[in-house]
């Protein structure tokens, strides 16, 4: 059955929705009488839910005019109001034909027992309305219009209120809409400087102006315990200087210490115990400082502080407004903190990317270019760096064997062969060099790219040594090619830099404990290293986002062992690579994914790298949250040994940390 509601408030509507539809009604909406009225004539609902006090067409009017209509006035008419309270109201409701007068709020469970008794009561009379509006309507009319003078006059007696206390909030209000200005002008300047050194004394300058403060000053801690660095605007700079050149984070001024106990916004009132034996305190005077630690996932950047014009209280708005300006602030520096982290890991990347000695080249086969490449390529074919830009593949390769290297291609491209050996290559003098290849497909921002790692191999003439080396070849380049992908996936997700490096190690720490050969050692550390590489699949914004991810996100996270699994299948390595990534969030008692596997039909090589997955993510920082310490790690092995992890693995795991003092590398 479909139930009209109309109310002009959508948090009014989204509750009856809700609850409505929580109870197998099926529901549309209005927002005043007129509009309800047009779309029951066009199709009838079942039952009709009104609030009174509406724009435009009220619901008492609607009422009347639904009682008038000869197919509407059979659809029971249900006012529900929190405005109407007094029982003349309700009577008037009545009077009007209205079959139910409900005060809001009122509990689901009544609620919708008053709807079904309704119901009940127009099933059991055929459709015949249980009453019809007293006549003559004059009366009605008259009721009606004593309501809406109750209502006026309430109204007025309000406004009445109200104007006794505007000259008492005037003041008050002209103040915290300069703080709603100052927040303002530091959000625009957050929005666009990306420089701390800059960002800092511009934002105490906008907030002293912008919010009426006395007094604005941020101060920043470093890495280590090193001086507080200060910023501010307000006070007398040469006064300022010589109190603040002492402070350090291990020695913090008395306001900073407390916020930072209280994890939040304090208020130190002027001549406090706050303020005793503070170097600031004569900077200070006799204002009311606010004091906020500006803190971004649990990461301490600095403090605000501001100090108070005299004639001023704070109040909890004003305590919120602070904090939230604080929170933008953070927000900004942990920015900008992150954006250098990346440029380092750029550098870094780009720096390994360089010295590689095979040449390595990133090539878009939709555009025909290479996208990047490093110098020993630009060597190989003899091009510069900037005559290396855009080159296309009829530039690299001799035009009588560019179609079957096209087709090499396709087949690496397809998953077919990621090993093209002895292919032709072309300097840029013409001359002939043999090089073999080793690609895989890669897709960056929804577009397909090939990663390509050539070898010079034109030394090479005995066929058995040019097997045993490509053989070596093969290896190398494997490595170089997870090494390059890890470094990759690295620097798309800042937040989980290192974390496959870490679980490759402790991976190869656990075989090694377990009695493993240096060869499958070996294959479970390269193992280690991609065991995350599906996430190259997986939109960046989605890894690094702080907070809660949507189920939506979840499940495109959880795809990523398939990503994985289809990226490697075809690289030829000492252990079955891609099963083993495939596998590592499969679990013993199969409530892992994708597949839900169990027991032995896990690989082994699978479950320890899962172990060493589950306790450097536990050990580690997450956007979402901070890292849970590596006790908390052991205590959820041990805890599901033997129903999630395997008991050997967790036993060597828990013998490398707790009685050999295996440490995870930063």
């Amino acid at each position: 059955m479909k139930v009209l509601v109309v109310d002009d408030r959508e948090d009014n509507l989204y509750l009856l929705e809700s609850l409505l539809g929580g109870n197998g009604f099926e529901t549309d909406t209005a927002r005043e009488g007129q509009e309800a009225l047009e779309k029951a004539r066009r199709t009838p609902p079942g039952l009709v839910i009104s609030d009174i006090l509406m724009p435009g067409m009220d619901g008492f009017a609607l009422c009347r005019e639904w009682k008038k209509d000869p197919i509407l006035e059979k659809i029971p008419f249900v006012f529900y109001t929190s405005t109407y309270t007094d029982p003349r109201d309700e009577q008037l409701a009545l009077d009007m034909g209205a079959d139910r007068f409900i005060l809001k709020p009122a509990e689901p469970v009544d609620f919708m027992k008053v709807i079904r008794d309704v119901l009940a009561q127009y099933e059991h009379n055929n459709g015949i309305p249980a009453k019809k509006p007293i006549e003559p309507e004059t009366v009605v009319l008259k009721e009606y219009n004593e309501a809406l003078v109750r209502k006026l006059e309430d109204k007025l007696a309000d406004i009445e209120l109200l104007n006794q206390s505007l000259d008492e909030k005037d003041k008050r209000l002209l103040h915290i809409n300069r703080v709603l200005r100052g927040i303002r002008a530091v959000n625009q300047l957050i929005v666009k400087e990306r420089d701390r050194d800059t960002l800092t004394p511009e934002a105490c300058r906008r907030i002293v102006e912008g919010s009426g403060y006395d007094g604005a000053c941020i101060m920043l801690t470093g890495p280590g315990n090193e001086r507080l660095k200060f910023s501010q605007a307000g006070f007398e700079e040469e006064s300022f200087e010589s109190r603040t050149d002492l402070f350090c984070k291990d020695d913090l001024p008395p306001c900073c210490r407390k916020s930072l106990d209280a994890k939040g916004l304090i208020i130190s009132p002027a001549g406090s115990d706050i303020h005793e034996g503070c170097p600031m305190i004569s900077l200070c005077g006799m204002a009311t400082s606010m004091t906020a630690p500006l803190t971004q996932e649990g990461k301490l950047y600095g403090f605000l502080l501001v100090l108070l014009p005299r004639d001023i209280t704070a109040d909890e708005e004003e305590v919120s407004l602070l904090s939230e300006m604080a929170g933008d602030l953070a927000y900004s520096l942990d920015n900008i903190s992150m954006a250098e982290a990346r440029q380092r890991s750029d550098a870094t990347l780009r720096a390994t990317f360089d010295s590689a000695i095979d040449g390595i080249i990133l090539y878009d086969p939709d555009a025909d270019r290479l996208v990047r490449f490093n110098r020993a390529i630009s060597k190989m074919l003899g091009y510069s760096p900037e005559e290396m830009e855009g080159l296309k593949m009829e530039n690299m390769h001799p035009a009588e064997d560019l179609p079957g290297i096209m087709e090499d291609l396709k087949n690496q491209i397809s998953g077919v062969t990621p090993l093209a050996v002895n292919i032709p290559m072309k300097r840029k003098d013409g001359s002939i060099f043999y090089a073999d290849v080793n690609s895989s497909p890669l897709v960056i921002d929804g577009r397909l790219h090939v990663l390509g790692i050539f070898r010079d191999v034109s030394g090479i003439r005995d066929l058995k040594k040019k097997e045993r080396d490509a053989i070596e070849r093969l290896r190398r380049a494997l490595a170089t090619t997870i090494h390059v992908l890890s470094q990759i996936l690295e620097r798309r997700d800042p937040y989980t830099a290192g974390h496959q490096r870490r679980v490759a190690a402790l991976a190869g720490e656990i075989a090694r404990e377990m009695g493993f050969d240096q060869e499958r050692i070996d294959g479970i550390i390269m193992t280690g290293q991609v065991h995350d590489i599906g996430k190259i699949s997986v939109p960046a914004e989605i890894l690094s986002k702080p907070g809660k991810i949507s189920e939506m996100e979840l499940r495109m996270i959880r795809e990523h062992p398939i990503h994985g699994r289809d990226i490697l299948k075809d690289v030829d390595s000492p252990l079955p690579l891609s099963d083993i990534v495939y596998q590592h969030h499969e679990r013993l008692d199969g409530s892992g994914y994708p597949r839900g596997i169990k027991g032995e039909e896990i690989l082994l090589e699978a479950r320890i790298i899962a172990v060493a997955d589950v306790v450097e993510a536990m050990a580690s920082h997450r956007p979402y949250r901070p890292s849970h310490g590596i006790d908390v790690a052991l205590d959820e092995i041990e805890r599901n040994r033997g129903v999630l992890y395997d008991e050997k693995v967790v036993d060597a795991c828990v013998e490398l940390f707790r009685h050999k003092g295996y440490v995870l590398p930063d």
